[in-house]
């Protein structure tokens, strides 16, 4: 008889303080020399500046000495400029007189970028603690990893669950290497594999079983033995092979096409989606006894614009692969960096880590060392990444709808075209 898998619920822990005594400044990125910390801790009134006695002291030379002033109380913020130089911003939009802000709003005085967070604690450690171990990111990502470690030595299979270009075969292969069993990891694609191939793919194919069928294949389950098998994609795996998916897994037996008995599997199953399987399962497109039999425990990974604070390190993780043994890198300016931030990220890191090699190759053919804002791509992959780039172009402009044009490279009807369908108005974007 087959032991029943483990299931697990891991509940979050209640925080033992009160939020608003942990709310903070998380210093994001800054231009120059940086000379103090890049946390700040604790509410009321502080002042941003470069003189060395204000309470946020910045080592910019683009800053007024005393050049914003930010309040916290409780759970609110608010923001005001102190008649600086170069202004103050929030979201790319100036700021006039006292201005409410929300948590991850980026606020950018001179060439340093901050943004307010609701528990400083949990960044201890800024910035190094978000680039150590394969899934780079702050507080999210650690939060992530302690749950793959508890979930990792368990028999549970896991469901991985998040948008696409989350780094979900990343969370996989962390649950493999924690999991401490000895086989290997072996990917299935579910998307890719063609369906009249699925079954002898899964479960393999003696010889002579069909045309084509030259010599015996155990299949990706059994390679899999004693390892892990990461179902990828699992939202398309065809309605005809999951009951026999399910069997496989139910008794931990594998047939392969053409064979005349079955052989034992020790398999750990994991398995990701972008879909929602739940949906799946009430169109009557995914078998409701298959969602139970993966979804073991889930493991969710969260998308990139519900933690902006880790754009900055994730930018440097990719500056560091696409320029690896090439010399030195471009280096981000303040303004490329708040493009970066304000970025909505549908194609999540994966779509971060192709914008920010695209601008490296403009940079390059530019001639420039330094990564502008005008290296980002203004070639929009879809209706949300048009309207994207549309509103940050707006609020360089300040509202100017010529100006704004001339940014995105489109005539000024095609772009009043574009307000008209979304429901913008170049005045709200106006300072």
């Amino acid at each position: 008889m087959v032991d029943e898998q483990q299931t697990l619920t891991i509940e979050e822990g209640a925080a033992s303080k009160e939020r608003g005594a942990r709310v903070g400044v998380l210093l994001l990125f800054c231009e120059g020399a940086h000379a103090g910390p890049f946390l700040y801790p604790g509410i009321g009134r502080r002042t941003i500046g470069r003189q060395v006695d204000q309470p946020i002291y910045i080592d910019d030379p683009s800053l007024s000495r005393a050049h914003a002033e930010l309040e916290l109380k409780d759970l609110q913020a608010w923001v005001r400029d102190l008649g600086s130089h170069n202004g103050t911003f929030v979201n790319g939009k100036s700021v006039k007189g006292r201005l409410e802000i929300g948590f991850g709003d980026i606020v950018r005085c001179g060439k340093s970028l901050l943004t307010i967070v609701d528990d400083i604690d949990a960044y201890l450690g800024w910035p190094q603690m978000a680039s150590v171990g394969a899934l780079v990111g702050g507080p999210a990502m650690a939060r992530l990893v302690h749950r793959v470690e508890i979930v990792a030595p368990l028999r549970a299979d896991v469901l991985i669950a998040g948008e696409t270009g989350t780094g979900k075969e990343l969370v996989a292969e962390l649950v493999h290497q924690a999991s401490g069993r000895g086989g290997p990891l072996v990917a299935v694609n579910c998307a890719a594999v063609p369906e009249p191939l699925f079954e002898s793919e899964l479960f393999g194919v003696r010889r002579g079983a069909f045309t084509g069928a030259t010599d015996d294949r155990p299949g990706l389950l059994r390679q899999a033995h004693r390892g892990t098998v990461f179902l990828d994609e699992v939202g398309d795996l065809p309605t005809a092979v999951q009951p026999k998916l399910l069997r496989a897994l139910e008794q931990r037996v594998v047939r392969a096409v053409g064979a005349d008995r079955e052989a034992k599997l020790d398999i750990r199953v994991v398995s990701a989606t972008h879909r929602d399987l739940r949906k799946l399962v009430d169109q009557g497109t995914f078998r409701e006894d298959l969602f139970h039999r993966l979804h073991g425990t889930c493991i969710e990974v969260p998308a990139l614009r519900n933690r902006r604070e880790d754009v900055v390190p994730l930018m440097h993780h990719a500056l560091t692969r696409i320029e690896e043994g090439r010399g030195a890198q471009p280096q981000p300016t303040a303004p490329f960096v708040e493009q970066l931030l304000l970025q909505r990220w549908s194609g999540n890191v994966r779509e971060l880590f192709q914008v920010v090699g695209e601008a490296v190759v403009e940079a390059r053919v530019d001639g420039s060392n330094e990564l502008l804002s005008r290296h980002i791509p203004r070639g929009p992959r879809h209706e949300g990444d048009k309207l994207s780039s549309v509103r940050s172009a707006l609020l360089r402009a300040g509202g100017n709808v010529a100006a704004c044009a001339a940014d995105l490279g489109i005539a000024r009807g095609k772009l009043y075209e574009i307000l008209k369908q979304a429901g913008l108005k170049a005045e709200d974007f106006r300072s």
